[in-house]
């Protein structure tokens, strides 16, 4: 009989550590219903304004832009909106573990701290991912119809939108670190929000903008966390969908690094004070 090897026990034995942190924060997410439910009932009104604004700029004599009528408009907004809605902020929790010193006793833990991190922000994001698509889907199906979309892009949506979580909770594992040396890192985080509403194209597609600022968004990984799963949804194209995997795949290996380098360095600086 074959025998596993022990680094494969090991890894066996990584993955069932950082699954069950994943899994016992997706429960406890729901441990507070109300908060919970309060993000898509917010969605819902939102998703309201935005048909009617995108009814009234795509008249029955205006074209569509590069292909977004208001149909694709709002059904990309849904994805954008989901996505960014349903990431817990992460950045506060590890700005404060810094900054009280209780970074001091996590770091000692069996496991690593930003991949616990990581795994517990996954964990809460994609349940409440799931109902803020519910409920967008079925506001938007009521409101202006049935998403443009295929039976592959739905399928290829779970695997771009997982990409864009771990992406997106990288950065700002590696924005709330920076608490290592300066006082507050939320003025970081804000920048960061404001060139996902910008260059990851939040509200607008970027397909929208002028061509100078359409060709910056795309070499930003902002683009890899909401608009690429948003394009790929309502404008499936096979070359574009593997090119934005790749993209999201390159940017979390780099911010990956980025993020365990930074925690490296300002764990050194650590100091423990009365125990």
């Amino acid at each position: 009989m074959s025998q596993i090897s022990p680094s494969t026990n090991s890894i066996f034995g990584a993955f069932r550590k950082y699954f069950a942190a994943a899994r016992i924060a997706a429960f406890n997410r729901f441990a507070y219903l109300g908060d919970t439910l309060s993000r898509p009932l917010f969605f819902a009104m939102l998703l309201f304004v935005f048909v009617q604004l995108w009814k009234k700029v795509f008249t029955a004599d205006r074209p569509p832009i590069e292909g977004f009528g208001a149909l694709e408009t709002i059904w990309y907004l849904v994805i954008t909106e989901s996505i960014l809605l349903s990431v817990p902020r992460l950045e506060g929790r590890v700005d404060e573990e810094v900054k009280s010193g209780a970074i001091a006793h996590l770091i000692g833990r069996p496991c690593s701290y930003v991949l616990y991190h990581l795994a517990a922000g996954i964990g809460e994001t994609i349940p409440v991912f799931f109902l803020n698509i519910l409920v967008g889907s079925v506001t938007t199906c009521f409101l202006i119809g049935p998403p443009p979309c295929s039976m592959i892009s739905v399928a290829v949506l779970p695997v771009c939108g997982v990409l864009a979580f771990t992406l997106h909770i990288y950065i700002s594992l590696a924005i709330s670190l920076t608490a290592f040396w300066v006082e507050d890192a939320a003025p970081f985080y804000w920048i960061y929000q404001k060139m996902l509403f910008i260059f990851g194209g939040l509200m607008i597609p970027i397909e929208f903008f002028p061509e100078t600022l359409r060709k910056i968004s795309e070499i930003l990984p902002f683009r890899a966390v909401l608009s690429g799963p948003a394009r790929i949804f309502v404008r499936f194209n096979i070359d574009d969908a593997l090119r934005i995997i790749i993209w999201q795949i390159l940017w979390i290996l780099i911010f990956s690094l980025a993020t365990h380098a930074i925690f490296r360095i300002g764990a050194r600086r650590v100091e423990l004070n009365g125990g």
